[in-house]
């Protein structure tokens, strides 16, 4: 492979990288968006909570997996334990919210000119 090539396919894959990235970063912002909705958690609750199943059902076809629930039968037990899970991750992070959603409001703080600050 010749040095021309060789730097096209490097640059394809830095574009590549990239793209990928951008795409990640605007799949989070609506996620993050729609959490904030009316529903979003409800929605994202049932979404983790589809999602344990199905990675389950794919561990359970697997011949060599070891790790299994106490109780296979009980399938309520399993979501409750992915929603536990979810529960316990949302309680420890601090909201977050885009600049948009900031309030502005009109106090001064520690003698700044502006007279307006964001929260």
């Amino acid at each position: 492979m010749d040095v021309a090539k060789s730097f096209n396919i490097n640059d394809l894959k830095a574009e590549a990288i990239q793209i990928n990235a951008q795409a990640q970063a605007t799949g989070i912002k609506l996620v993050s968006e729609s959490l904030n909705k009316t529903g979003g958690y409800d929605a994202a609750t049932l979404s983790v909570a589809e999602k344990y199943v199905t990675a389950f059902g794919q561990i359970a076809k697997e011949t060599n997996t070891i790790i299994v629930p106490s109780d296979l039968a009980n399938a309520s037990g399993m979501i409750a334990q992915a929603l536990t899970v979810y529960s316990e991750i949302s309680k420890k992070k601090e909201p977050f919210m885009f600049p948009s959603k900031q309030k502005t409001i009109g106090t001064k703080n520690d003698g700044e000119d502006s007279s307006q600050r964001k929260l």
